[in-house]
């Protein structure tokens, strides 16, 4: 796999973590810390 794949592979799970996060508390099963660990994996991933 090339470093542009790659990259690129890393982008679309730190975009899916970031859309997850936007989300937002849908549910009181849900917890902000969830929301916010989806956050920095976002950060992470980018």
């Amino acid at each position: 796999m090339k470093n542009s794949e790659l990259a690129g592979a890393w982008l679309k799970r730190a975009i899916s973590n970031l859309e997850k996060a936007k989300i937002g508390k849908i549910s009181d099963t849900l917890f902000y810390e969830d929301l916010c660990f989806d956050c920095q994996q976002a950060a992470e991933k980018a």
